[in-house]
């Protein structure tokens, strides 16, 4: 604790906070600290009330420049002023006032009535700095009270006991004390400060640094005690420009406010509101918010070039229908110069349009849905353009709308389009019904005319250098001559109409290539201006169609397409009309044909309606012609319910194929009965291949279609009867195996037995006619297994499956037991019977081997080229004029003395071919090779 000053004594007291009166022995504060404390509390809030007043005289004459900017400075001056002069009572009421006006009448609520982020920092930053200076206010008024109770004390004592030491004494403690509770309110103070969030820096007027807290301190990177007590430019050199700016604020009296980058890169909101005893200064770090402001400026600037950058018209607006701004579009199509302030030029849009778009931009903004309308604008050079508006509201999270942004696509094409679609519909409707000629010209001409607004309309033939008006529209002038010279055109003119191309003159009298016979060629006819479309068939102009007015007009290209759009659907109603009077007489010459046919005559639509029948049809059904034109056969049950399916099913697919329907079905007489009949039904094809109609005849089959039974049910008999004799000859076959074998078996038995017992003792010519004996009872059994053979193959059903002739042509190459080769590919796959090609694979392989060249061993080559299977070999060969003789049953090229065989080998090859399907040859060169092929066929 500090030590306690001595005590005066017998001179008057000297305090530095305090001054001598009249009477030397009587103290008092100095006039410029007691200031209005001393006054009544009428007076200082008469104060408050002034100030108050006076704050907001000043920002309402300032309010044009800063407008929402700063709406607390000028309060914030008010409340420092209150507080050092008037105490804080008063101060109090000027920091309230302050803060209600300053926020509703001076802040940006009153113009946006939200009160937002910005709104609220301006008003924490307001009510910080002036509680600030009602801490100083309090600090101070409880140091001048202290003081003066101090002095009240010292000079009672002096006044009843000037040289008493202890009251001189108990006034130096009590001063001491209250000195201690300034320097308490101080750190109090200090320590509030230091809670500050924000950074905060007080100055006198010479930027004397009065108190800086901890996060001022942060920012500067300089310690609070370093600073304290020292000038800024002393404590921070490098930051002139800041000094600059402060001191600036000073001298003026005016608040500032900037953002300061520091070197780190760091950005801090700095506010200075400078007072009568020096400077306040607040930081705040928007680092974040300004590279927030940075990106958004970035997006701003995309969206900007990316609107620039459509085709269409891009604008934006306020919730309320304000306008912010137009892209480039709108300026480069209206002509337009942009400005500070875009507003809404609704005199470019049509007069006609312009109260549906008013409306429903209006509806739109009172229901928050999408604007959508279609309008003309006026374009620079006064056309007007059709074009498609619509706008989208953009909200925020909680849904309210921010603004509008809307687009205008150019769809004056696609409107004009849709116009002009919608007129040749119109048109195509009326053509539809007529049957005449004539009237479907008079019909586009009215349409024409009334179209384009012209005087005069007319389809007209052409022959030869004339043409004849058929029919045509005019309003307001004389007709058009029926005859008339085409020398009426000017010969360029009449040259491009008879190469097909639209001739148009906007006006005759001035034009070059008319006006030297205007006078006399159109001036009668009253024509100015004309528009000619020819018509061509094969070549030839065959017909026009004209428009003419008296006054001039500017034919467009949209004018000549749609003229010429008209002539071709009229040229083609003309066409279907010829055509359909050509039907007429055709289907009259049809219907004498039909009523002459011995045969049921009808014709049907494409989806199968009766449109006529013959005498003959009517009857023989004993239908009438009011009760079966359309109907259906189905309908009418002319077919047997047995064959109505099929002949529908039939019908369907033909329908589909565009082919005809040929088949035999029973058609019920009038009495009930039914009788077979040739059905024969074709279709008649359009130019497109399309079915337009069915016609049908039927041919009475019945007696021949029973005669054809009853053959049938004869074969069906001897087929029965075939069946038996096969296998009675099965039977049969079988019995001549058995019967024969058994003395074949006693004969070579027989013969084995002399030969093996009296061989010795025999002569040798009987052992020859034994052995012989022998050998021709084994033939004999080998020839009538292979006759079983060939028998059962031709009777045996083939039961075709998944088979690998490959694999059984190895097969039976390794059960002959020869030294030759076989090559063969690995698989392949078929479908057949595998006993049955066993046994051909058998035969054939066999005669390889058995007339292979003598000397030498068999090379058996195997392969397949398409579906055809060969095996070739390297043998002796034959004559090829006998190729087919060797299929035949014992036929063989050589002696049995030589090779041995029954010659029933390839007979079975190629029987087991041709029941597989298939067939077999065989090729062969004389003493080179011999090659067999054969195919099976497929499984149907």
């Amino acid at each position: 604790m500090r030590s306690m000053p001595r005590p005066f004594a017998g001179s008057p007291p000297s305090l530095p906070w305090c001054v001598p009166s009249e009477n030397p022995w009587r103290l008092r504060l100095p006039k410029n600290e007691r200031g209005l404390r001393e006054s009544s509390a009428t007076y200082r809030f008469g104060f408050a009330i002034t100030m108050i007043v006076m704050a907001v005289a000043l920002r309402l004459l300032v309010d044009p420049i800063l407008e929402t900017r700063s709406p607390y400075a000028f309060f914030i001056v008010a409340s420092l002023l209150t507080a050092w002069l008037a105490g804080p009572g008063p101060s109090v009421l000027v920091v309230v006032a302050g803060g209600l006006v300053g926020t509703f009448r001076f802040g940006a609520i009153r113009e946006t009535q939200n009160f937002g982020p910005n709104e609220a920092l301006a008003l924490g930053t307001y009510l910080i700095v002036t509680s600030i200076a009602l801490l100083i206010s309090t600090s101070e008024r409880r140091s001048l009270q202290a003081r003066q109770e101090v002095l009240d004390l010292a000079n009672a004592r002096l006044r009843a006991l000037d040289g008493e030491r202890v009251a001189r004494m108990e006034a130096l403690e009590r001063a001491y004390a209250a000195q201690q509770e300034i320097d308490q309110s101080r750190r109090d103070m200090a320590r509030v400060l230091s809670g500050v969030s924000d950074g905060l820096m007080l100055t006198d007027r010479e930027l004397r640094v009065l108190e800086i807290n901890d996060a001022a301190a942060a920012v500067s990177q300089t310690p609070r005690d370093q600073a304290v007590g020292k000038v800024f430019e002393d404590i921070w050199p490098r930051a002139s420009d800041m000094a600059m700016k402060y001191r600036t604020a000073l001298d003026e009296g005016k608040p500032i406010r900037f953002d300061q980058v520091m070197r780190d890169g760091r950005v801090f909101d700095t506010s200075a509101y400078p007072s009568a005893d020096g400077l306040a200064v607040f930081f705040q770090d928007v680092t974040d918010r300004v590279a927030s402001e940075g990106r958004l400026r970035a997006s701003e600037d995309r969206y900007r070039t990316l609107t620039n950058a459509l085709p269409a018209i891009v604008w934006s607006s306020l919730p309320d229908g304000t306008l912010e701004a137009y892209n480039d579009r709108w300026y480069e199509y209206t002509g337009e110069v942009a400005g500070e302030s875009p507003e809404w030029a609704n005199e470019r849009i049509h007069p006609s349009d312009r109260s549906m778009v008013a409306d429903e931009w209006r509806n739109a903004r009172l229901s928050g849905e999408p604007f959508e309308a279609e309008y003309r604008i006026e374009a620079r050079n006064g056309e007007h353009r059709w074009f498609f508006g619509r706008a989208l509201p953009s909200r925020r999270e909680d849904g309210e709308i921010v603004r509008w942004l809307g687009a205008a696509t150019d769809i004056h094409e696609i409107r004009l389009a849709k116009e002009r679609e919608e007129f040749l519909n119109e048109i195509e409707l009326l053509l539809r019904p007529i049957r005449e000629a004539d009237q479907a010209g008079r019909v586009v001409c009215e349409a024409l005319a009334r179209h384009f607004g012209v005087a005069r309309a007319l389809y007209a033939l052409v022959d030869g250098d004339r043409y004849e008006a058929l029919d045509g529209y005019n309003v307001g002038v004389e007709p058009m001559p029926k005859l008339l010279d085409l020398g009426v055109f000017a010969p360029e003119v009449t040259a491009a109409l008879r190469r097909g191309k639209i001739a148009s003159l906007d006006d005759t009298q001035f034009d070059p290539r008319t006006r030297d016979i205007y006078a006399e060629a159109y001036a009668p006819l009253q024509i100015r201006s004309f528009l000619t479309v020819p018509m061509l068939k094969d070549g030839e102009m065959r017909a026009m169609l004209v428009m003419n007015d008296p006054q001039p007009r500017a034919w467009t290209e949209a004018d000549q397409a749609l003229a010429s759009e008209l002539s071709t659907r009229l040229w083609d109603t003309v066409e279907r009309i010829s055509a359909e009077k050509a039907t007429e007489a055709s289907e009259s010459r049809f219907r004498a044909l039909a009523e002459s046919s011995p045969n049921l005559v009808f014709m049907t639509d494409r989806e199968g309606k009766t449109l006529f029948f013959n005498r003959y049809f009517q009857d023989y059904t004993g239908q009438t012609v009011e009760s079966a034109l359309g109907g259906t056969l189905e309908s009418l049950g002319v077919i047997h319910p047995d064959d109505h399916r099929r002949i529908a099913a039939r019908w369907l697919r033909s329908a589909q194929e565009g082919s005809e329907v040929r088949e035999e079905a029973r058609l019920r007489e009038a009495d009930g009965e039914y009788r077979w009949f040739d059905v024969r039904i074709v279709p008649l094809l359009d130019d497109a291949r399309m079915i337009v109609r069915w016609v049908g005849s039927g041919n009475d089959i019945h007696d021949r279609k029973s005669e054809g039974d009853r053959l049938e049910r004869l074969v069906k008999a001897r087929t029965r009867e075939l069946a038996q004799s096969n296998e009675e000859l099965e039977r049969f076959c079988y019995s001549v195996s058995h019967d024969l074998r058994a003395p074949l078996r006693a004969i070579m038995s027989a013969s084995m037995i002399v030969l093996e017992d009296y061989g010795q003792d025999m002569d040798p010519g009987a052992k020859v006619e034994l052995n012989r004996q022998a050998r021709a009872a084994r033939q004999l059994g080998e020839l009538i297994d292979d006759l079983l053979e060939l028998s059962r193959i031709g009777r045996t059903d083939v039961e075709r499956r998944n088979v690998d002739v490959a694999v059984l042509a190895k097969t039976v190459w390794d059960d002959l037991r020869n030294p030759g080769t076989l090559s063969v590919p690995e698989s392949f796959p078929d479908m057949a019977d595998p006993r049955l090609i066993r046994l051909l694979l058998q035969n054939v392989l066999e005669n390889t081997v058995k007339y292979a060249k003598p000397g030498e061993k068999p090379n058996v080559t195997m392969g397949k080229e398409g579906d055809v299977y060969f095996i070739r070999d390297c043998g002796i060969g034959m004559d090829p004029t006998y190729a087919e003789k060797v299929f035949e049953p014992f036929q063989r090229l050589h002696r049995d003395q030589d090779i041995p065989g029954t010659g029933i080998g390839l007979s079975n090859v190629l029987r087991i071919a041709e029941r597989h399907g298939g067939r077999a040859w065989l090729e062969s060169v004389p003493g080179e090779s011999t090659t067999v092929w054969f195919s099976l066929g497929s499984e149907s």
